[in-house]
């Protein structure tokens, strides 16, 4: 009795791994520094939300619904600047290969004002705060109205905020973009893609999925042309 038990029950895991199989795709694919030398502990994270770290060999599987014809996977690690890749159904079976490069830029807050006889520049993110005499060529900072004359808007609200994130946006040129977070070492906990169509778009953003502790984060959107703002962001407890 026992062996005919014992036979049920592997035939059971049988069909539900065959199942699984039929109804899932597996992306695998290696991670690696610009010499060619595996990053273990890369974090792989794909357009749907889910994530994966690679090995001590810096490789990563990570299984997608099957009816999915594409998806967009993000490979970071510290001290590396992220990589964004495309993969495509045509390619199953064949391993992805991201190439991270050493470095990465995070965004630097410059407050500039004027006081009597001296200039002030102050910068964030590891950056020396300066004096330096006023000179007649320098001008006076831009007012806000002139800077939003600049650039389209942008509005992340709130800050800081607890789950969700409320982003009001101008866009000049219908085209897709890409929505990254990363915290204050540099690491990508969060990447999202939107077509957005041209005019003052309004949608929500929901990192918290990824069970973000508190700390400062950075939201870097971009589009096909490359980088297009960063903003600072706190992430607080309920």
């Amino acid at each position: 009795m026992k062996i005919k038990i014992t036979t049920v029950f592997v035939a059971l895991q049988l069909v539900v791994l065959t199942a699984f199989a039929q109804s899932t795709n597996l992306i695998t694919g290696t991670i690696t520094d610009e010499k060619g030398e595996p990053l273990p502990f890369a974090t792989v994270l794909l357009g749907n939300g889910n994530g994966v770290v690679t090995d001590f060999d810096g490789h990563f599987s990570v299984g997608i619904p099957a009816d999915e014809e594409s998806m967009e996977m993000t490979a970071s690690s510290t001290g590396y600047t992220p990589q964004t890749a495309l993969w495509t159904k045509g390619r199953l079976g064949e391993p992805m290969k991201l190439r991270l490069k050493t470095g990465i830029d995070l965004p630097v807050v410059v407050v500039s004002y004027l006081s009597s006889g001296n200039r002030c520049c102050c910068t964030i993110c590891c950056q020396i705060c300066s004096r330096q005499e006023e000179h007649p060529m320098i001008q006076p900072p831009p007012t806000v109205d002139s800077v939003e004359n600049i650039e389209p808007r942008l509005n992340i609200y709130p800050n800081p905020f607890i789950s969700t994130l409320n982003v009001e946006m101008e866009v000049i040129t219908a085209q897709p973009y890409l929505f990254h977070l990363y915290n204050e070492p540099g690491l990508l906990v969060f990447a999202e893609s939107r077509n957005l169509e041209a005019g003052l778009q309004t949608f929500q953003l929901d990192p918290v999925q990824r069970h973000l502790p508190e700390g400062i984060y950075f939201l870097r959107i971009s589009d096909d042309a490359g980088e297009v703002r960063t903003k600072r962001l706190v992430k607080v407890s309920p």
